[in-house]
């Protein structure tokens, strides 16, 4: 993979139509979208209508998820903390023994 190549980043927005959080959730992921590198694609998942979903998420909503690994960000976040979570699910930092300084 050239360097300056990004990957495509996939995220649910797990939440209900009549949820106002899930709202403010949506309209700051579209603010956030706009300033990361290379394309991100968001999906809105109603869990109203999925009992599996429903019974995970129905107490916790909004919840973003990426889509690859999973990795969740549940409500509070404000603009910055999700910015920053998204940053993070483009370019994982992965740390092993041998890239640690001795």
């Amino acid at each position: 993979m050239n360097p300056v190549e990004t990957k495509s980043l996939r995220v649910y927005l797990y939440g209900t139509p009549a949820c106002h959080l899930c709202e403010q959730a949506g309209e700051l992921l579209l603010l956030c979208v706009d300033r990361i590198p290379g394309n991100c694609l968001v999906e809105y998942r109603d869990i109203a209508g999925d009992d599996e979903l429903l019974a995970r998420y129905g107490t916790r909503i909004p919840v973003i998820a990426e889509a690859v690994t999973g990795t969740e960000l549940g409500w509070p976040f404000d603009q910055n903390t999700l910015l920053a979570w998204l940053l993070a699910c483009r370019c994982p930092l992965t740390l092993t023994r041998e890239s640690l300084p001795p």
